[in-house]
């Protein structure tokens, strides 16, 4: 009877407990397996029902959260992605630094440019307005994120677009490009504005500040200039009336530094300022000779000062550099990390500015061109195959008769004389086929060498000045 009564209590129990491991069996399946299992049906017991029941509401809950967290996270996905195509198209309408190259005969262009999120409102530009007249301009909008950087976008535009307008009138371009601003801004955004126009021949300094950080003249012997000026509110908040710039004369080798408040404004973890001062003082004894590493030293300041302090604005900065009168018939460009031929056409930008600033003729541009792209062609073509950091190296000297051009790069050695010698035949081989545009450097060039050294190809030629 004992054993009977046993049995039939286990029996009981086995039956009570079944539907609780089940539900206890589902909550050891992962959330995507729990949600989508059928829970069984329960009828038994009142409290177990209650429990099954709360199992079902649980299964709801959790399949709608996982549902809405799939969808945040592809829209925050979305959001990012989005972001850094912003934040590239934004880079984009910056000037590019290789281009900055073509500058090299006169003066030195270096800068950075350092968002505190994915898109920023800080910026900075230069272009030359006529042969020997330099546009450029450091700004910093109001506010962060997208609408900053489309406010910004907008300002670039501006510029460029009335500078072709104004030519050399630097008041009215800020005229036209606040006017604008100021009747087109629902949001009442506003920008600071530090511009000038540079006479690369005479060295004199137009300059406009609209409410922006004042620039630092920092002179070859370390002598410190604050150019602390202002002529008007930033631009956007009210329309200009008369505004009347000031101008300076710069000197060989004098550097132009300039920046936003991103630089002066950096907090550190105790919420102290880097400050002006500070500054000052970092371009007071700056004693390095190659002007170019006065921003990067700039950086290592700041980054020692904020240490692990998160970046609360944009940090921005433009660094112009004068160069002596005798350089000036010279122009020097250098590549590297090129990746294809599409470099060909940043090349023959440059060279175009520069032999234009030189008045040279047409023809002897042409000649110039064509030779080059051959030699560029043919490296791309032939030579640079399983090369991984492809540079490329052009020097131009304009003499008194001649362009003298030597170009280089890191491409597999190819001896060019002898493919000369080929391409000028009547019959041409498989060895000869297309390298017949060694034919055109034979008959473009007055003279032609080339040669092997330090693991590079390197070609030197002339080319008459004026046929």
């Amino acid at each position: 009877g004992i054993i009977l009564l046993i049995g039939f209590i286990l029996l009981i129990a086995n039956k009570l407990t079944k539907p609780v491991r089940k539900l206890a069996g589902m909550m050891h399946k992962e959330s995507e397996a729990f949600i989508s299992m059928p829970i069984p049906e329960i009828k038994e017991s009142t409290e177990i029902v209650m429990l099954n029941d709360s199992f079902r509401y649980l299964q709801k809950e959790l399949k709608r959260y996982i549902s809405h967290l799939k969808d945040v996270t592809i829209a925050k996905e979305r959001i990012e992605s989005e972001l850094q195509i912003a934040s590239k198209l934004q880079l984009s309408m910056l000037p590019d630094a290789n281009k900055a190259n073509v500058f090299k005969n006169k003066i030195d262009i270096t800068s950075y440019m350092q968002a505190a999120k994915e898109v920023g409102g800080d910026f900075y530009d230069y272009f030359f307005i006529d042969r020997s007249h330099l546009f450029f301009a450091i700004g910093d909008v109001s506010g962060k994120g997208m609408g900053a950087a489309l406010f910004m976008s907008s300002t670039i535009t501006l510029l460029r677009a009335y500078a072709k307008i104004a030519g050399n009138d630097l008041c009215r371009i800020l005229q036209l490009t606040s006017d604008y601003l100021q009747q087109n801004n629902p949001e009442k955004y506003f920008v600071t504005l530090f511009t000038g126009i540079l006479s690369l021949e005479t060295k004199e300094l137009t300059y406009l500040n609209a409410g922006h950080n004042y620039p630092v003249i920092l002179s070859e012997d370390a002598e410190i200039i604050l150019i602390n000026h202002t002529h008007m509110l930033p631009l956007g908040i009210i329309k200009p009336t008369q505004i009347s710039p000031s101008h300076i004369t710069l000197h060989a080798k004098d550097v132009l530094f300039l920046y936003t408040d991103g630089v002066t404004e950096a907090m550190n973890e105790k919420q102290a300022l880097f400050s002006t001062q500070s500054l000052l003082a970092l371009l007071r004894n700056y004693a390095h000779p190659d002007k170019r590493k006065l921003i990067p030293s700039v950086c290592q300041a700041l980054k020692t000062f904020t240490a692990t302090a998160p970046q609360q604005d944009d940090i921005t900065m433009l660094c112009l550099q004068l160069h002596n009168n005798e350089s000036n018939q010279d122009l020097q460009l250098f590549f590297t990390d090129i990746q294809n031929i599409s470099i060909l056409t940043d090349i023959q930008h440059q060279i175009e500015i520069f032999l234009n600033l030189k008045e040279i003729p047409v023809k002897s541009m042409h000649r110039l061109m064509l030779v080059l792209e051959e030699l560029i062609t043919n490296a791309f073509k032939y030579a640079f195959s399983n090369i991984g950091n492809k540079t490329i190296e052009i020097n131009i000297h304009v003499s008194s008769t001649h362009l003298e051009v030597e170009y280089s790069d890191n491409s597999h050695a190819f001896n060019i004389n002898s493919a000369i010698a080929k391409s000028s035949s009547t019959s041409p081989g498989l060895d000869t086929l297309g390298k017949r545009g060694f034919y055109i450097i034979d008959k473009m060039t007055d003279t032609f060498t080339y040669r092997r050294e330090n693991n590079k190809n390197i070609s030197s030629f002339k080319i008459i000045k004026n046929p």
